[in-house]
């Protein structure tokens, strides 16, 4: 493991800031919650910008791991952290900050087993996509905005984060004489554009 932190260098620095400034949105946030884990578990701090990643290897990984894993992280949060250590030092590699071996050693760190959960999920039955609409349409607050978020994830496919993103700007991005919503807010700064119609269009238009 690491035992004292260095002075970090100008292309460190670059490399992170560059590892980081090439995500987007909410990808960016949550990779830099997982770097952040890395200095917690090794020297107890947060500090993403002054630990010195140029020492993180393999074992010292695997060791990062092991111990993010007696705190009681759960899996996916610690793969989650292996997956941004090791992004980050195939960026590192590229830049010359650290050599190329010492960054592939770092991909054999392997993720931990994800546990058996109740599987990917399944589709509502129409039933139960019309209670949902009915429920949103029944808050006291804002039935308006309930109705239009259930249609934009249950029936546009919209993730959290581009739903979310769409309600909070000035709506241009969607055509009441067509349908027609532009996703502008998509995972990895993609765009792409989604039809409504029928029930899920009257509550958007509403």
């Amino acid at each position: 493991m690491v035992n004292a932190v260095e002075t970090k260098s100008p292309d460190l620095s670059w490399a992170i800031a560059r590892f980081l400034g090439s995500h987007w949105g909410t990808t960016a946030t949550t990779y830099r919650k997982a770097l952040e884990l890395v200095p917690l578990a090794v020297v107890g701090d947060r500090d993403v910008a002054t630990f010195p990643w140029q020492r993180i290897g393999h074992e010292e990984l695997a060791a990062v791991r092991e111990r993010l894993v007696e705190r009681g992280h759960a899996p996916a949060t610690v793969n989650r952290t292996l997956r941004a250590a090791r992004r980050l030092g195939r960026s590192r590699a590229r830049r010359g900050v650290v050599t190329r071996e010492r960054a592939a050693e770092m991909g054999d760190v392997r993720d931990l087993p994800q546990p058996c959960g109740m599987g990917p999920g399944r589709a509502l039955e129409g039933d139960e996509q019309a209670r949902l609409f009915a429920a949103a349409r029944a808050d006291r607050h804002a039935p308006r905005f309930m109705a239009a978020l259930v249609a934009l994830l249950l029936a546009g496919g919209l993730r959290r984060g581009e739903a979310g993103g769409f309600l909070m700007s000035d709506l241009s991005d969607y055509g009441a004489d067509t349908g027609r919503l532009l996703v502008r807010y998509g995972k990895g700064r993609k765009q792409r554009v989604v039809f409504f119609a029928g029930a899920a269009k009257a509550a958007l238009d509403a």
